[in-house]
């Protein structure tokens, strides 16, 4: 959620400056730390400020599951779109009904293909493999 707030401090200085402001000198004054709540408060503020903001979570399947929900019942309030990109797409994803989910699932034709290209550009993988088409098949179908 931090990393939202940044982004959006860094997009849309002007409207949400004062805002974090006032917010980092409460919390300052006060002499507490930011709880998880306060910030999820001030995303929340943040994105009334900032009409048609846009939430984008790319590699969701990168959190453990208790990460994924905690971060997925956190963002279900929020009045922005909400676009998840992950692989697979895990069980969490029921609690944002509204939101936009891609799972991205690599074929094992990509990853040849990807396999078989970092050869081509790897010098000294190129100067092992040579010619030999058998061999960069082995390679590529082994990983």
């Amino acid at each position: 959620m931090r990393s939202l707030i940044w982004q959006l401090l860094q997009d849309h200085q002007d409207e949400v400056l004062p805002t974090v402001l006032s917010e980092y000198q409460h919390s300052r004054f006060s002499n507490a730390l930011s709880t998880e709540s306060d910030t999820f408060d001030l995303l929340c503020k943040l994105v009334r400020l900032v009409p048609g903001t846009r939430i984008v979570i790319d590699g969701l399947n990168e959190l453990h599951a208790e990460q994924q929900a905690s971060l997925l019942r956190a963002l279900a309030p929020l009045s922005a779109p909400i676009l998840i990109f992950s692989r697979p797409v895990g069980p969490f994803v029921d609690s944002l009904p509204g939101a936009t989910i891609l799972s991205i699932e690599a074929r094992m034709e990509d990853i040849k293909l990807y396999v078989n290209a970092r050869i081509q550009q790897d010098l000294d993988l190129r100067q092992v493999i040579g010619s030999n088409a058998d061999l960069l098949r082995e390679v590529v179908s082994k990983v």
